[in-house]
């Protein structure tokens, strides 16, 4: 049987590299790929530290501890100099083994307000012309500092590789995202932007600077139209667009059009969406929505000639059975399947306040004709939005703007 040392150093390459998490997102750990390969013997080291796909992502989560690992990447602790701060020395160290490779980097926070690592934005400037996923989670603290937001926000938008950016709640440095978005020319080459924000034209503003979306995933919080007027003139193309996910309130629909988009999601709270039936010119394959009133949007099938899947989430409080058996007949002609998926009520305190209604025998009756039919027919319930062997949208492994891989909502 031939040694670990007769492996050619190709193969244990490679052999690395699947080590490495589902989606990248590397992290920090001295117990965790890539910096525990470095820690089990010289060769193993010399061929990790050579390998550049090991080293061209990084997950940070931000709390009161200081990221260590500078020493696993040497024989003995290295010279820090400069006066850098750990965290900072460690991504300093990290992003140079990959040479000029395109870089994801996140930046991940529960823990309310951080403030950034000295010298870690100025790092991560440095390196902007190499991002292609560049993900943030927290309200990070500029103290204020506008022109450092607008570098930021700059070099977002002239980044030459990025192709995919994630934010959420990132204010009030994503305020200034906005502000500026009317005078800064559009990233041409993002095609995946995801955004958790409090401002109701979030998503409208997306297509303004970035021109070629094809995935979009957005989250209003807090949607105060009284605050935040929301824009009206003028209609948004998407011509590019075929995944679009929007919870909360929001008003893109009354002006989007989106010939080829294929997947539209739409939260089980989005009244405001729900009202407005403004579908007829989109060429939408699957569908998902909320609460039993958004069957005003879809009732009518020539509104969704090309309709393959369609999903609903909704709450167990609403009796939706009679308008997702009135969806199945609307569209039962290009319909091949239908999924729904019904919450148990919560009351303010978390507890069960309402099991889920099961459907009555007629019901039954008319879900079994379309299996009959040939329509696939499945009705679920559960405590979460997620169904049963979903990655949560905020697990490091899980990709939301790849619809390709297992999602939430996906049927």
């Amino acid at each position: 049987m031939a040694s670990e040392a007769d492996v050619p150093f190709e193969l244990l390459s490679h052999i690395f590299i699947d080590c490495l998490p589902i989606h990248g997102r590397a992290r920090p750990n001295p117990r965790l790929t890539p910096l525990v390969l470095v820690q089990i013997c010289r060769r193993w080291r010399a061929v990790a530290l050579a390998t550049p796909l090991l080293w061209n992502s990084i997950f940070l989560e931000f709390s009161p501890e200081v990221y260590a690992g500078l020493s696993a990447l040497f024989d003995d602790e290295p010279p820090v100099s400069g006066g850098l701060h750990p965290t900072t020395a460690l991504v300093d160290l990290w992003l140079s083994q990959c040479n000029s490779y395109p870089l994801s980097i996140t930046l991940w926070s529960h823990e309310g307000e951080v403030e950034l690592p000295q010298g870690l934005f100025e790092l991560l400037k440095r390196k902007s012309t190499h991002w292609k996923s560049l993900e943030v989670s927290s309200i990070f603290d500029f103290s204020g500092d506008f022109e450092r937001e607008r570098d930021a926000y700059t070099r977002l938008t002239h980044s030459p590789l990025l192709s995919t950016l994630r934010l959420q709640n990132w204010a009030p440095w994503l305020s200034a995202f906005f502000a500026l978005a009317p005078v800064t020319k559009a990233g041409q080459q993002t095609t995946s932007v995801e955004i958790f924000h409090d401002h109701p034209s979030s998503e409208c503003l997306a297509f303004t600077l970035f021109t070629n979306l094809t995935h979009l995933v957005v989250h209003i919080q807090f949607p105060f139209p009284d605050v935040f007027p929301i824009p009206t003139s003028g209609p948004v193309a998407a011509a590019n667009l075929t995944y679009l996910i929007l919870e909360g309130s929001s008003t893109l629909l009354l002006s989007l059009t989106a010939p080829l988009l294929e997947y539209l999601g739409l939260s089980v709270n989005n009244q405001q969406i729900a009202a407005v039936s403004v579908v007829s010119e989109l060429d939408i394959h699957h569908t998902k929505f909320g609460t039993g009133s958004s069957n005003i949007v879809f009732s009518r099938h020539d509104t969704l000639p090309a309709l393959r899947k369609l999903s609903i989430t909704t709450r167990a409080s609403f009796m939706v059975y009679t308008e997702l058996l009135s969806l199945l007949k609307a569209h039962h002609k290009t319909l091949k399947r239908g999924y729904m998926r019904v919450l148990n009520h919560t009351d303010w305190h978390g507890g069960t306040a309402g099991a889920v209604p099961p459907p009555s025998n007629e019901e039954l009756e008319q879900l079994q004709g379309f299996w009959e039919s040939g329509m696939m027919v499945t009705v679920e319930a559960g405590e979460s939005r997620y169904p049963v062997g979903a990655a949560h949208n905020f697990e490091p492994d899980f990709n939301i703007l790849r619809p390709d891989e297992p999602i939430p909502f996906s049927i």
